[in-house]
């Protein structure tokens, strides 16, 4: 993703045939590293990326955004930690859901109010998927009860209290 947009120069047309359908699940199942990771090593490849992909976007409104105001988001992005978790296809989904609204004029504070926003809702469905996931798990095995779960789990031996006691005695000749 990070070498389409850097290359597109503002025009969009292979990012949108690439990533067309982006949406927060689709950016949420995505095995790409985060901004923050990609960054150590192509921090202006990630901060043109970005710059393009606000940009691009701006050019569906009445004003399009300068790149120096696209620069400024860029900057929030990767100077953010809250935001430095969050992938590119993050931002190609935040920039649909921008065109997407009844917004007239873009300004770089609506979006990254627009940004603040789509990491907090994110943030809420990674956990409710966490724990979709972890409710069909326990569906799957059958057991509902902790302590039986953790007594089957390869992690709990069955003789772990032995072991433990074990432990506190050889620990103890030490002292």
């Amino acid at each position: 993703m990070g070498q389409l947009t850097a290359v597109s120069n503002y025009r969009n047309s292979e990012v949108v045939k690439h990533y067309g359908g982006m949406t927060m699940d689709i950016a949420l199942q995505s095995t790409s590293p985060s901004i923050g990771v990609i960054s150590r090593e192509h921090e202006e490849a990630v901060r043109l990326s970005i710059t393009n992909m606000m940009v691009g976007t701006s050019l569906y409104f009445d004003t399009p955004l300068q790149v120096a105001q696209a620069e400024i988001i860029a900057e929030e992005l990767l100077g953010s930690y809250d935001y430095r978790q969050l992938r590119l296809e993050d931002v190609w989904a935040i920039c649909t859901e921008l065109k997407e609204k009844e917004i007239y004029k873009l300004t770089p504070a609506r979006i990254v109010k627009q940004i603040h926003e789509y990491t907090d809702r994110r943030i809420a469905r990674a956990i409710q998927l966490s724990q979709e996931a972890c409710e069909y798990h326990k569906a799957q095995t059958g057991e509902s009860n902790i302590d039986k779960r953790i007594l089957g789990s390869a992690r709990q031996p069955e003789r772990s209290n032995e072991i433990v006691a074990k432990n506190r005695v050889w620990m103890q000749q030490f002292k």
